[in-house]
Order: C-alpha cells, then sequence, then structure tokens
C-alpha cells in the first residue's frame, strides 16, 4: 500500500511541477523602452536587416527606430536635410539582403545605412513612372526586384530607371488585381508572389491574387456558396511554412491552409468542444482580423489576431495555446508580429506596447519527480533505471520512465534496505551494489531482495556512518569514502580492510578524512577528494595533494583520457605533462569560477556537467558553452551539484535537482547557439564616422576588420552590440586594447570602449559577449595609428640619405679644394722649386764664380804672397847688395 501512495504521488508532482514550469516558460514577454525609457508607443510593422539590426515603424512619433538590443536610434523627417527621411508618417518598413532598409508612407523610401542617406521615391501626377500611391506593404522578391502595395495597386520599381510599373484593378478584368488596397505581398518556395487585397474596415472587397508569368492574375475570392473558398475577402497575412504548407488570414475570423494544385482552402474555425484543436478562437465583441502569421525554429505556428490575442500551434501534438493577456498589460491585441532570427517573437499591439520573448526553440527538458533528492542512478540489463535517493529508499523506472517499483526499509523484513538514505553502484559483472549509510548490501534482481555482500559484517562494522561514492578498481578492490573516517579499502579476497587517514605528522597522508568522491581513471591511478584532490602512490601508500582546500565535487576522465575535476571555483583540466590542475574556462564567462558539480560526457565528446547557472554543454575543443536553463524548464538553484549525473546505453543523461531528476537526450538540444558581436558606432575625435570616398573607413562600420589612421587621429571610441535579443540584460561584454591594456575590461552600463592619445604603432582591438546562455561572440579589429611624418621610417631614411648626401658633398667640397689646394700647393712648390732650381743655379754660379774669385783671390793673395815674400827677399837680397854696392862705391 505504501509503495503504490508513493507510486501515485510522485506522478502527480512530476504532472504538477511539468504544467508549472510549462506556464511559467509561456508567459514572459517584455516591454521594449525608447529613448531615456519612453514607450515607443504603436509600431506598425517590423523588420531585421542582415546585420541583426531590428527595424521598426513609429506611428507614434512619426519616424523609424533602430534597436541593438541596448541602443535605440530614431531616424526622423528633417525639413532642412534632403537626406534625411522623406515623409512624417512611415507605415511599413522592410530590409533586404544588400541591408537596404525600405520605408512605405508618402511614397517610398530607400536607406543605405552606410552612408546615412535616404534615397526618396515620390508620387507626382505629373509622371505616370512615379509610385502610385501611400505604400502600405514591401517586398522585395528572389529576382532582386522591389514590390510596393499601395492604396493604388501593386508597384514594381525599376532601380536602374527610378520608375515604377503598376498592376491595377481594371473594372471587367478578371485577370487583373482584383482589388487596388494592398495589404500583404508573400513570395513562396516557388517563387510565386501572392498578393492579398482588401482594407479591413471597409467595404467586403479584397481577395488573395497570384501573379502568373503573363502579368495577369488569378484570383481567390469568397463564395457564399463554397466552403473551401475563403471565409473573408479581406485577407491580410499570407505565410508559407516549412512544410510547405500556405496558410491565409482574413478578417472574419479567417484563418485558412491553401491547396494550390486545386485553388481551395481549409477554413480552420474554432470548435467550442474542442478548444485545444487548432482554430480562429471567438472574440467577444468587435471585429477581428488575422494579423500575422509566422512560425518559429520548432516549426511551431504563431497567429497574431487583432482583438484575441496569440495563438500558439503546435504540429506535434495538434493543438493550439491562446494567449489573451501578456504578463504586462491586459492587451489581448496584436497589430504586426515578427520572429528574429535567434528566435524572438516580437508582437505590436494596437494598445501601443511593444513586446518580446524568446519563443520555445524545443520541448521543455523533462522532469521527473522522486520525491526526494536523488543522488546515484544505475540501469539494469533489461534498460530499467534504478534511483537512490536521500531518504526515500530506491525507486525503479522502466524505459520510459515510469515508475515501477519503490524499496524502502521494512523493520519486519531482515531483506529489505537498512535505512531509506542508500547509493547505489555497480561492479563489472553489472551486479548492483547498494550503501546503505553503513554497510553494503547486493540487490537480488531476480527476487528483488537485499543480502548483505559476503564480509558484509566487517564492512558493516569497521566503515563507519557515511553517504559517499563507492568503486570497485580494475585489481577488484572495493573502495570506500566516509565522512570522517577517511578512506578504505575493501579486499574481497581476504576480507581484509584497510584504511588511508590523515595524519597531521604526515604529509604524504590523506589531506582529510572526509572523503566524498573517488575515482579510479583509464591507468588504474586513484584519485579522492578530502581537502582538495588526493592522488594515491598504491606501491607506497603515499598520497600527493592538488589543489589543497578546495572541495571537490565530481572527477571525470573522458573519451579523449582528459582528466577533470569539477569544483566550488570552477572546473580544472589536469595537465599530465605540468602535474598541475588549471582553471580550463575563460575567466570572463560566468560560469567561469562557479560551482561545478557532476560531470559527464555525450556520444559527440561534448561534456555536460550541473552548476547553479544550469545545465552546462561544454566542447572541450572549441570551449564554447552553453547554459540550459529556465528557458528549458530547468530550474539551475534545484540542482545538486555533489549527486551523481548518469549517461545510459542510449546516451540519455541524467542530472540530479532537489525533487528528482532532469532527464533527455543530447541530440534533442543540438541548437545553433551562435550569436554576433558588431560594431554600432565608430567615433574618431569625437566625430562619428560614416564610409564615403576621403574618410577613415569604405565600408559600413559593421563589417570593417581594421583602420588605419593618422597620428592625430588618436582618441577612438566604439559602440558595440551582440546580436541576442533573448535575454540582452544577461549579456556580459568585455573590450581590450592588445599592446594598449594589460587585462581585459568588462563593459557595464553603455556598451562602449574609449581610448585616448594612442601612441602610433599597431593595436587589436578585441571584444568578447557571453549570452545568457554561456555562448561566447568575438570580434578583433586591427588598428594602424600612424606616426607624425617626421617620425615615420621613410623621413627618417630620407634624414639619413640627406645627411649622407650631405656629408658627402662636403667631403667632395673639401676634397674638390683639398684637390684644388694640393694643386695650388703643387703649382706653389714647383715654382718655388724652380725659383730655388735658378736660384740654386745663381747659387751654383755664384759659389763657382766665388770659388773662382777665392782661388782668383787665393792666387793673388798668394801671388800678392809672393811678391811681398819676393820683395821682402829681394829686399833682403837688395839690402846686402845696397851695402855691397855702397861698399863699393865706398
Amino acid at each position: 500500500m505504501k509503495v503504490k501512495f508513493s507510486i501515485i504521488t510522485a506522478l502527480l508532482l512530476q504532472l504538477i511541477i511539468h504544467e508549472i514550469i510549462a506556464q511559467n516558460s509561456e508567459l514572459q514577454f517584455k516591454l521594449v523602452e525608447g529613448i531615456n525609457g519612453k514607450p515607443l508607443g504603436k509600431i506598425n510593422a517590423i523588420t531585421q536587416d542582415p546585420h541583426g539590426y531590428m527595424w521598426f515603424v513609429g506611428k507614434t512619433e512619426s519616424c523609424i527606430y533602430r534597436y541593438d538590443g541596448t541602443r535605440i536610434t530614431a531616424f526622423r523627417h528633417e525639413e532642412a536635410n534632403p537626406n534625411s527621411l522623406a515623409f512624417g508618417y512611415p507605415e511599413t518598413i522592410y530590409a533586404d539582403q544588400k541591408g537596404m532598409i525600405w520605408i512605405g508612407g508618402k511614397g517610398l523610401d530607400q536607406y543605405d545605412p552606410a552612408t546615412n542617406i535616404f534615397k526618396h521615391y515620390r508620387h507626382s501626377e505629373n509622371d505616370s513612372g512615379s509610385v502610385g500611391g501611400f505604400v502600405l506593404v514591401i517586398l522585395k522578391d528572389h529576382g532582386g526586384r522591389i514590390w510596393a502595395g499601395t492604396d493604388n495597386g501593386l508597384d514594381l520599381l525599376d532601380e536602374k530607371t527610378g520608375k515604377f510599373l503598376h498592376y491595377r484593378n481594371i473594372p471587367g478584368n478578371q485577370k487583373s488585381l482584383s482589388n487596388n488596397t494592398v495589404r500583404a505581398i508573400y513570395e513562396d518556395h516557388s517563387g510565386v508572389l501572392w498578393v492579398g487585397t482588401g482594407f479591413p474596415w471597409g467595404p467586403d472587397e479584397g481577395g488573395l491574387n497570384r501573379l502568373n508569368p503573363d502579368g495577369t492574375f488569378t484570383r481567390y475570392l469568397h463564395d457564399p456558396n463554397d466552403p473551401h473558398s475563403l471565409i473573408n475577402n479581406k485577407v491580410s497575412s499570407i505565410f508559407e511554412d516549412s512544410r510547405g504548407i500556405l496558410w491565409v488570414g482574413t478578417s472574419g475570423y479567417g484563418l485558412h491552409t491553401m491547396d494550390r494544385s486545386k485553388g481551395s482552402f481549409e477554413r480552420i474555425l474554432y470548435d467550442p468542444a474542442n478548444p485545444n484543436k487548432l482554430s480562429k478562437p471567438p472574440v467577444k465583441g468587435g471585429a477581428d482580423h488575422i494579423m500575422f502569421i509566422k512560425e518559429d525554429n520548432t516549426g511551431a505556428i504563431w497567429i497574431g489576431t487583432f482583438n484575441a490575442g496569440i495563438n500558439r500551434y503546435d504540429r506535434d501534438t495538434k493543438k493550439i495555446t491562446q494567449y489573451q493577456t501578456s504578463n504586462l498589460a491586459a492587451d489581448s491585441t496584436s497589430w504586426t508580429g515578427f520572429i528574429s532570427r535567434d528566435g524572438v517573437l516580437w508582437v505590436a499591439t494596437e494598445n501601443s506596447n511593444l513586446l518580446y520573448r524568446g519563443v520555445p526553440l524545443h520541448k521543455p527538458i523533462r522532469s521527473i519527480s522522486t520525491a526526494s533528492i536523488p543522488n546515484s542512478f544505475v540501469e539494469d540489463k533489461q534498460g530499467n533505471l534504478w534511483v537512490g535517493t536521500w531518504g526515500n529508499g530506491i525507486l525503479e523506472y522502466d524505459k520510459y520512465k515510469n515508475l515501477t517499483r519503490q524499496f524502502k526499509h521494512d523493520p519486519s523484513d531482515s531483506f529489505s534496505l537498512s535505512n531509506d538514505t542508500v547509493v547505489l553502484f555497480k561492479n563489472h559483472n553489472d551486479t548492483i551494489w547498494v550503501r546503505p549509510l553503513n554497510g553494503v548490501r547486493i540487490l537480488n534482481e531476480v527476487t528483488k531482495k537485499f543480502t548483505w555482500f559476503a564480509g558484509g559484517g566487517n564492512l558493516k562494522d569497521t566503515i563507519g556512518i557515511g553517504l559517499s561514492k563507492v568503486i570497485r578498481d580494475k585489481q577488484g578492490f572495493m573502495w570506500f569514502g566516509t565522512c570522517c573516517d577517511g578512506l578504505a579499502r575493501y579486499n574481497p579476497q581476504d576480507n581484509s580492510l584497510k584504511h588511508f587517514r590523515a595524519d597531521t605528522k604526515d604529509s604524504s597522508s590523506i589531506a582529510s578524512n572526509e572523503v566524498h568522491i573517488i575515482y579510479e581513471d583509464k591507468n588504474g591511478v586513484l584519485w579522492a577528494s578530502g581537502g582538495g584532490l588526493n592522488r594515491l602512490d598504491r606501491e607506497t601508500g603515499h598520497f600527493k595533494h592538488y589543489m589543497p582546500g578546495k572541495f571537490i565535487f565530481s572527477l571525470y576522465e573522458d573519451s579523449k583520457g582528459m582528466f577533470w575535476a569539477g569544483t566550488e571555483n570552477g572546473l580544472f583540466r589536469y595537465d599530465q605533462k605540468m602535474d598541475i590542475f588549471s582553471l580550463f574556462l575563460d575567466r570572463q564567462t560566468e560560469i567561469s569560477t562557479a560551482e561545478t558539480g557532476a560531470i559527464t560526457e555525450d556520444n559527440e565528446k561534448n561534456l555536460w556537467f550541473a552548476s547553479h547557472a544550469g545545465i552546462v554543454k561544454l566542447n572541450p575543443d572549441t570551449r564554447e558553452t552553453f547554459i540550459y536553463a529556465d528557458k528549458f524548464g530547468i530550474n539551475p538553484s534545484s540542482l545538486q551539484l555533489w549527486s551523481q549525473t548518469y549517461k545510459n546505453k542510449n546516451g540519455e543523461i541524467f542530472f540530479s535537482h532537489e525533487n528528482g531528476f532532469y532527464t533527455f537526450s543530447p541530440e534533442e538540444f543540438a541548437l545553433n547557439s551562435s550569436f554576433k558581436i558588431i560594431l554600432t558606432d565608430l567615433f574618431i575625435n569625437t566625430l562619428a564616422q560614416l564610409p564615403g570616398k576621403g574618410g577613415v573607413i569604405q565600408k559600413p562600420i559593421e563589417d570593417i576588420s581594421d583602420l588605419d589612421l593618422k597620428y592625430n587621429q588618436n582618441n577612438i571610441a566604439f559602440h558595440f552590440a551582440a546580436i541576442d535579443y533573448r535575454k540582452p540584460e544577461a549579456t556580459k561584454y568585455f573590450a581590450m586594447l592588445e599592446n594598449y591594456d594589460d587585462t581585459w575590461r568588462e563593459a557595464t552600463g553603455d556598451k562602449s570602449s574609449y581610448y585616448f592619445n594612442i601612441p602610433p604603432g599597431k593595436y587589436v582591438y578585441r571584444l568578447k559577449a557571453y549570452n545568457s546562455d554561456g555562448t561566447k561572440a568575438e570580434k578583433a579589429i586591427t588598428i594602424y595609428i600612424n606616426p607624425p611624418w617626421w617620425e615615420t621610417w621613410w623621413f627618417r631614411v630620407m634624414s639619413v640619405l640627406t645627411l649622407v648626401v650631405v656629408i658627402y658633398a662636403i667631403i667632395k667640397d673639401r676634397s674638390r679644394k683639398l684637390k684644388a689646394e694640393n694643386i695650388r700647393l703643387e703649382e706653389k712648390v714647383a715654382e718655388r722649386t724652380n725659383e730655388l732650381k735658378k736660384e740654386k743655379e745663381i747659387v751654383e754660379i755664384t759659389l763657382s764664380e766665388l770659388k773662382s774669385a777665392q782661388a782668383q783671390l787665393i792666387q793673388s793673395e798668394k801671388m800678392a804672397s809672393l811678391g811681398e815674400l819676393t820683395a821682402g827677399i829681394a829686399h833682403e837680397i837688395q839690402n846686402p847688395l845696397n851695402f855691397v854696392n855702397n861698399f863699393s862705391e865706398v
């Protein structure tokens, strides 16, 4: 009786929780606020351009808006500016694949966001080729032709000539347009153009028109005698879904699907006996119209009505859900709707609210109630799931996750559980083992009875009380973690038990006696938590310690041999070469240092782990993450990080929460979660930059990848946005200018970066954004700040060359002067030499003469001396002679 009651209670809780989650996830609309928080007012039309910007037509403010999830920019008619919006009452808007924005109203405008210029096409009574009237709807077909639906027919623009070809209703011509008020234009997958006509509040005129290749139209009108005709002629919406079904919405509660081969319609009417069936619900008073029909990424059809709320049709369950009010205001109206590429539903209401919400991209992750916290999962040979819980015994589920049996402590049955808090595990031969708060038991899968493990008395008496991980290693040893008695190893061979306890006097002992996690890797190395992480050397019985003091929630080795540790401070990966554990995720991510719980790996080699942000999917190669949280029906705060996660033979993954467990197949949620981050504005020296000849940039701001700036263009400001409208307030932004900043800086508040007086050099401006799912987007722009001309390399080279030339010229001139001086000197030397030669000759002649004169003089003197001598002698001779003579005379 107790088992039966528990099963019923669990099933009821499961249904209630599932219903609550479904309701809460369906009704979260948000209001788009305008500049300075003011309401945008009535929005007539919505579109999205290739960059991801949302564009709205503001009827109340007579303008158009550009929205990036953070900033709203308004564009208005300016009398003094011929390049501004041409008219003050825009009606519709359309963004083509080239990024051009087309605006309809009192004419047609083409806005080029790159140049900020509006090109005008206005109606002129004197020009039959001008636009035909007030433009109500715009479409660009696959051939690149612009179609404008007006209150005076359908117009086709020739962009080369700027002229319009008109298609109008011609009375009496059944192949002409059925009505001149064109409210809807749609091109189907085969390229056929469909035109919906008829003013919603006018006479019962209009109809659906198919444009034929010869320029004629095939009409589809209401026929009172044909239940397979349109229920009303006022066609306001046309849509072809991904399955090729053409939907048509009209006034008069008219929701239809069309068989184009037969030209017939199926009217989808309200059935009071089956209110969940696809239908257009009735309206309590007043007229109603189908205002839009859209399809989301899951294939669900969204139907907006003028006065009866929004309806979502699930084609898998064949059920429709009706939303009469939003969570912001009692507003069951809608005027237009749009689903952006990130899966957000935008609804403009008749009561001047612009609402948005992320539409479900999938069904919620299934939650199974256990009425307590699950701590372990085991799958038996038949594919049944066994769940060990904290306080509610063991629950057995069949392969469809239906609860089939519950096992609890029965004091009168010695073969029942000894208590209701248990951990389950399996040995190598698929035997299910049960560890209550003390001891070990084995489940007999045939008798469904529990028996003590052989030697169980020993285990029961010596392991002590605790509920921690149990494993059986490759050598056959059983390992138990305890809450206060360290790590225990049991040897079934000899029924022996060995404890590894902390010893403050022995640094090689286990760090703590509180052991929650035990893991044996592929190399047979045993790891155990407790005061951090401990690795056992089986030969010596010594432990090596890692991450001291950290609380370890989980250990896991993936298929590539990478070893992971989930801790209170994030996810760590073991580097075997360095023998260290390092934080794995970027520190800027929301979950980089968050508590990381149980880890497993899916069949595509992605890791999955629990955190208080949600269930996280991680690609270890790219480090990309995706967080599954409230949008998937998950309550992150209820996840049990210390409990086991599990993957069964079919690849299904299980995570514990406070009242049960989540279960899903990863391939069901293989979403494209990518988004992009773009520059929205660029300012240089406080001046906004637009593409143009002679300007800084030559392409749209969103497309630039590099900037080449002058030395005095070194005050730069960037505005940016991450194009993800699902939860823009949760997106985190980080910016860094490489070679200028030394760290990443978070951009809070205004999504901008400002840099002043940047020195000349090469820089890389980097942006990172993390959305609410944990997915990362990046952008990089290379920036060159050129030096002033006097600091440029060419100036320096020219200066050096000039200096060399000057020095060379000086040397050359000096050499020439020296040579000339040498020549003059040589001439002087030669002249002087000649003079000296002449002087020498003269001297030589003079010397010869002197010598001759000297010789002559000497000879003369000699002769004179001889004469004197002779004279003396003669005198001396003369004297005796005179004496003789005298004597003789005597």
